[in-house]
């Protein structure tokens, strides 16, 4: 295999695993908001508040988890614009 034919592949493959690498870690935070999507769907907003509650081990809507970071700020982001829509 020639120098060029064997850059081609390598930089053919980046793409691919560019997208294996962010859509791997959607998952997480797909199968953590099943149950606050559900609700929503249902059209019940404070039910979801609550099942993100739960999911950030909160007692109250105001409260934040230990740590805000990773998939727990994602959480807290997507409790606060369902709080937006019901106007809190």
């Amino acid at each position: 295999m020639s120098p060029r034919k064997g850059s081609s592949a390598v930089l053919a493959a980046i793409p691919l695993a560019l997208s294996l690498a962010f859509t791997g870690g959607c998952s997480g935070h797909e199968a953590r908001t099943l149950r606050m999507r559900t609700a929503l769907d249902a059209g019940e907003p404070r039910a979801a508040i609550k099942a993100v509650n739960e999911e950030l081990a909160v007692d109250k809507d105001s409260d934040l988890p230990k740590k805000v970071e990773g998939d727990d700020a994602l959480l807290v982001l997507d409790r606060g614009s369902i709080q937006q829509s019901l106007a809190q």
